[in-house]
C-alpha cells in the first residue's frame, strides 16, 4: 500500500541516484597508483631519499622496540621474582665509591635469623673446574656454587632429580641440559659421577638451560660446602658471594 501511494517517478529516481553514487574503487585506486608512480619517477633522487629514510626509520623503531622488550623481560620467568631481593655492597674507598653485587658469606644466615620478614636465602659465587669424564677433559669456567635453597627461591625447572634434595649433600652437582648432553650424550646422568678438579661429584639433577634473558647464567650448580666462599683455589669473580632473599608480602 505504501509503494502504491508513491509516485513512480520519485521511486525510480531514488533508485537511479543510489546506483549512480555507488563508488567504483578499482579505477580510483588504479589512478592513485599511477599518479604515485609518475611522481616517484619524476623526482627519483628525492623519492629515493624519502623511501630510504622511511625504511631506516621503521627498521630502527622495530629494533629499538625489540631491544626494550628484551631488556624488560629479564628474570620475569621467576615465579616469585617480585619478592626476591639481591643484597649488594656499596664500598667507599679513598678515591671512589664502588657498587658491587657482593656481600659477606654470613649475611644470608644473619638476615634469616634476625629479620622475620626474610623467609629464606641463597648464596652464589663463581667457580671454575677442570671437568673430566672418561677421555673427556674440559676446563669449565661458567659454574656457580650455590646453597641447596636455590630451587626454593628461583624458578629453575628440573628435568630430572628432586629439587628439594638436589644440592643438599656434599659433592653434589646439578647440570644444565646442554652440559648433561656434553658429558653423557643421551644417557641419564642422574646418579653418575663427574671429576671436578681432583674430586668426585655425583650428578643429582638436570635442569633446563638458563634463558638468555637471565642476568646471571651458568652451566652447572655445585653444592656450596661450608667455607667454600673463602677458599682461595676457586675463582670468585663476584667476591665473597651474592645473597638473594625472598620476603613476606
Amino acid at each position: 500500500m505504501l509503494l502504491k501511494s508513491m509516485r513512480e517517478g520519485v521511486f525510480s529516481h531514488g533508485i537511479f541516484l543510489a546506483t549512480c553514487c555507488e563508488p567504483n574503487l578499482f579505477p580510483m585506486l588504479r589512478n592513485y597508483l599511477l599518479t604515485a608512480i609518475r611522481s616517484l619517477m619524476k623526482n627519483k633522487g628525492f623519492s629515493l631519499i624519502n623511501i630510504l629514510g622511511l625504511g631506516i626509520g621503521i627498521a630502527s623503531f622495530v629494533l629499538i622496540g625489540m631491544y626494550v622488550y628484551h631488556e624488560l623481560s629479564f628474570d620475569k620467568y621467576h615465579k616469585n621474582g617480585h619478592r626476591i631481593y639481591r643484597i649488594v655492597e656499596n664500598l667507599r674507598t679513598e678515591n671512589e665509591l664502588l657498587f658491587q653485587s657482593t656481600s659477606s658469606p654470613p649475611m644470608g644466615p644473619i638476615l634469616l635469623n634476625q629479620y622475620p620478614e626474610v623467609e629464606n636465602y641463597v648464596r652464589f659465587t663463581d667457580a671454575s673446574y677442570l671437568v673430566r669424564k672418561g677421555d673427556l677433559s674440559i676446563y669449565e669456567d661458567n659454574c656457580l656454587l650455590a646453597d641447596s635453597s636455590v630451587f626454593e627461591i628461583f624458578t629453575f625447572p628440573l628435568l630430572a632429580g628432586d629439587p628439594k634434595t638436589a644440592l643438599t649433600k656434599p659433592h653434589s652437582v646439578v647440570l644444565t641440559r646442554s652440559m648433561a648432553k656434553k658429558y653423557f650424550d643421551n644417557k641419564d646422568p642422574v646418579g653418575q659421577t663427574l671429576t671436578l678438579d681432583d674430586e668426585e661429584y655425583k650428578v643429582t639433577g638436570v635442569m633446563a638451560d638458563v634463558p638468555q634473558n637471565a642476568h646471571f647464567r651458568f652451566d652447572m650448580l655445585v653444592h656450596l660446602a661450608p667455607g667454600a666462599l673463602t677458599t682461595r683455589r676457586r675463582s670468585c669473580a663476584r667476591g665473597s658471594g651474592m645473597v638473594f632473599t625472598p620476603t613476606s608480602c
